[in-house]
């Protein structure tokens, strides 16, 4: 086993204990960021190895009554060239940067996914402020194209590079996609 290897099953226990811990004490939702892009296909296959561990606490979790969903976030580039992949993976959704990768966006909105998806579709490396109104349509076409037209919308990555103002905008910059997705008016 090389390093590598030796590390991914070490972290892979830690997380699955804290996987364990977070179900028990009652969360429904937990989120694995992985950041590091992997080199090709023999680290794919490490990630899927190392994942499944998460996957099988979350499942241990349901067992005894917990309504927990695993979230795999992948946040580097490449990710459309491996989507099969992906998409076999044990996570229950897949949180995705489509703000950085429009390769991402046009293959689900081709394909569609046999998983939920967390929508990355907010920037969350460059300060300016996306046109919710061009967002929307794409949004709109991505939900339809997932199971259930489940999705969940958000940035495609952490916010904490930009400054707090920024950020805030943002985030409510992801109300307003929601909220016209809905048909709610917005304000311009």
């Amino acid at each position: 086993m090389s390093s590598v290897e030796a590390r991914a099953e070490a972290f892979a226990a830690a997380l699955a204990a804290e996987i364990t811990a977070l179900a028990e004490g009652g969360a429904e939702h937990v989120q694995v960021d992985e950041i590091a892009p992997p080199d090709g296909a023999g680290r794919w296959a490490l990630l899927g190895r190392a994942f499944q561990p998460l996957a099988v606490a979350c499942e241990a979790a349901r067992r005894k009554g917990r309504r927990v969903e695993l979230t795999l976030s992948l946040q580097f580039p490449g990710v459309a060239g491996h989507f099969e992949s992906l998409v076999n993976l044990t996570a229950d959704v897949l949180a995705l940067d489509f703000a950085s990768e429009p390769a991402l966006y046009d293959r689900v909105a081709a394909s569609g996914s046999p998983k939920p998806l967390h929508l990355g579709v907010i920037s969350h490396r460059n300060p300016q402020l996306e046109n919710t109104r061009d967002l929307a349509p794409k949004v709109e076409a991505l939900i339809s194209k997932l199971p259930a037209g489940r999705a969940y919308l958000g940035t495609g990555g952490g916010l904490h590079a930009l400054p707090r103002d920024c950020a805030r905008e943002k985030l409510a910059l992801v109300s307003r996609v929601r909220e016209i997705v809905e048909g709610r008016p917005v304000p311009l």
